[in-house]
Order: C-alpha cells, then sequence, then structure tokens
C-alpha cells in the first residue's frame, strides 16, 4: 500500500484526497499506538510472547515499519516500539512533502492548490505529532521513561528543530 501511495501523482482532487486520507490514516495508526503504549506498556511484549497467536500475526507490525523485504527486526520493548513508529511516520510524511513539493510553479491552479493543501496539511501534521511528544517528554508525562529512547541523544534537539521548521514552511506556503 505504502509503495502504491508514494508512487501516486496527484493530477486532481480524487488523487489529492486519496493521498490525505492515506497520511491521515498512518498518523491515526501511529499516534493510537503510541498512546496505548503509555497507558499499557507491557502490551506489546504480552502479546508477542503469546503462543496463542499465530506467528504471522506477531510480524504484521514489523512488515508494517520495515516492509517485506526487511522484516528480520523483532521488537520487543515499547520504548523501542515508539521510537520505530515515530520514525516511520515522519519517514511517510517527508517523503510525501518532498513529491509534493516538486513542480508547484509548472502546475494548473487545481493542483497546484491541491499539492499546497496537502503540503500544509503534512507540515501541520510533522509539527503536531513531533511537538505532542516532545512536550510530554518534556514535562515528564512519560512516567514509564518510553520516549527516553525517542528523545537520546541530538533526536531531541532534532525534533525540536523539525517542529520549527514545519510551522514555517507550512506558513509560506500560503504567503509565495
Amino acid at each position: 500500500m505504502e509503495s502504491k501511495i508514494s508512487s501516486l501523482k496527484i493530477i486532481d482532487q480524487q488523487t489529492a484526497q486519496l493521498n490525505s486520507n492515506y497520511i491521515q490514516l498512518n498518523s491515526q495508526f501511529c499516534r493510537t499506538v503510541i498512546d496505548f503504549l503509555f497507558t499499557q506498556p507491557q502490551a506489546y511484549y504480552n502479546y508477542e510472547q503469546d503462543e496463542k497467536i499465530p506467528q504471522a500475526k506477531h510480524k504484521q507490525l514489523e512488515m508494517y515499519l520495515y516492509g517485506l523485504e526487511n522484516n528480520n527486526h523483532q521488537i520487543q520493548q515499547a520504548d523501542q516500539l515508539i521510537y520505530e513508529l515515530f520514525n516511520k511516520f515522519v519517514h511517510i510524511l517527508k517523503e510525501n512533502i518532498e513529491k509534493q513539493e516538486t513542480d508547484l510553479q509548472n502546475l494548473s491552479t487545481s493542483i497546484r492548490v491541491a499539492k499546497e493543501n496537502i503540503l500544509s496539511r503534512d507540515y501541520n501534521e510533522l509539527a503536531s505529532i513531533s511537538d505532542d511528544y516532545l512536550r510530554r517528554y518534556e514535562n515528564n508525562e512519560d512516567e514509564n521513561n518510553l520516549l527516553t529512547n525517542l528523545f537520546n541523544g541530538d533526536n531531541g534537539n532534532n525534533i525540536a528543530e523539525l517542529i520549527v521548521k514545519s510551522v514555517l514552511l507550512s506558513i509560506s506556503i500560503w504567503f509565495k
């Protein structure tokens, strides 16, 4: 699905809406799983250890994160899963932003506006999800230290920079 959407060219409002729906569903999925792990940090480990669940089911999340060809990874810890989900979502958004930014000036008005709407939405979503988890980390709302891995080293500064750049780029779209 991801490769199909990433190869989709925005040629009209319908393809723009399809792209938008895909990004929004990814956002909701990542946020839902991460937020669930905050409340139930052992849930993923328990799921992975449950012998009643078929092995193929255990691999579904790894396939989502790494793709079919690179699914040798096995995640055991909630903090690693949060880290991977966050980075997967950021990667999807950045890829989509890069794709939508190409040839904006050479497009018809309706397609350019559709792409600018997607860009603005993606920049805002990138800032929103990054800011949400950065605030939780800074405000010590992470009682199980599940965000430590995500904000380790320079990652905290990189995420803060991503927030500022995303907000500024979103605003700049409408002032060109």
